[in-house]
């Protein structure tokens, strides 16, 4: 979701910041169960530690990202959540958004 369709929908919904917020964090939280990054989930220790080198560096190299998991097919099933953004030119890995990262500083105590 981007800007504009966020401020669209806040526009003709008349939703409060905090209903629009509420239900990003729906969107995303439903992508991170997806990824199977949630506490008791698989990938859970692995997205652990990738949140806190983005959270301390901004970015991850691809292949100490791709090293966390148990094979390279799970690497990539995270990737397609769009939680995290892989960048094939600096062969990095990013936060794909700030609402992805305003969810995390959010939820702390389960990522951090």
């Amino acid at each position: 979701m981007d800007l504009e369709a966020v401020a669209d929908e806040f526009l003709n919904l008349k939703q409060s910041s905090e209903e629009i917020k509420q239900q990003k964090f729906i969107e995303i939280d439903n992508e991170f169960n997806i990824a199977k990054l949630h506490k008791n989930q698989p990938n859970h220790e692995a997205g652990k530690h990738i949140i806190k080198t983005l959270n301390s560096n901004g970015m991850l190299d691809y292949l100490t990202y791709s090293k966390l998991f148990n094979n390279p097919e799970e690497a990539n099933k995270v990737l397609e959540t769009n939680i995290f953004a892989y960048n094939p030119i600096k062969n990095i890995i990013t936060f794909n958004s700030r609402a992805i990262e305003c969810y995390i500083r959010e939820n702390a105590g389960i990522f951090i």
